[in-house]
């Protein structure tokens, strides 16, 4: 599985008139697990484990085919979904407790000033995995790789292209430098608030 994952990372961040080699590795590995001999204590976890591969390499083909956005976001959600199947089941069969991320709480109260506006928290998007994230110079998936956003990784969002695919965020670490990431690879802190378009040409 952590071949796969690695596989799949580079996957997902390949121009698509260089994708069918790295499906083709995605699918020499998916065969060698569906040919590899397991106990019946582990079916359940080999179950989710080839669920959450064919999804994947169904989402590349996808990709290869131009299959509609509304297609591949639910096909991006499914694979997670499956994946975090995946490792809930591992932990299981490794007896790990699995404990949700602690939300951040005040240290202390304070009065607020009576004159003060309220300043806005920052929008910001997460890379929620099941792997890192690239971002890009422009939005297109040939453009150049600026860096990667970590699993569980922030960035503030500055605004989104015209068709809503990609938000232009600054790059963490690197104040006023911008880059972009594909929508569907993460998730945004609150998705009512409606982003200002930026024309991506210089």
């Amino acid at each position: 599985m952590r071949e796969f994952d690695d596989a799949s990372l580079l996957a997902s961040n390949t121009p698509l008139d260089q994708l069918n080699p790295s499906i083709a590795d995605l699918q020499r590995i998916r065969r060698e697990a569906e040919d590899q001999g397991t106990p019946a204590c582990l079916s359940t976890l080999k179950q989710y484990q080839l669920a959450h591969m064919n999804t994947v390499i169904n989402t590349m083909l996808g990709f290869l085919s131009n299959a509609d956005a509304e297609t591949l976001n639910q096909s991006i959600a499914l694979a997670r979904q499956q994946h975090d199947q995946y490792t809930l089941e591992l932990a299981t069969l490794l007896g790990l407790t699995i404990v949700a991320a602690p939300t951040a709480a005040p240290v202390g109260e304070t009065t607020p000033q009576a004159d003060a506006p309220p300043v806005p928290a920052p929008l910001v998007i997460t890379n929620p995995g099941p792997t890192m994230v690239y971002i890009r110079a422009q939005p297109d998936l040939n453009a150049e790789n600026l860096g990667l956003l970590d699993i569980g990784g922030n960035a503030v969002v500055l605004g989104r292209t015209a068709d809503a695919l990609w938000y232009q965020i600054e790059i963490p670490g690197q104040p006023d430098q911008t880059a972009w990431v594909y929508v569907s690879l993460v998730q945004i802190s609150d998705p009512s608030v409606d982003l200002p378009v930026i024309d991506p040409t210089p």
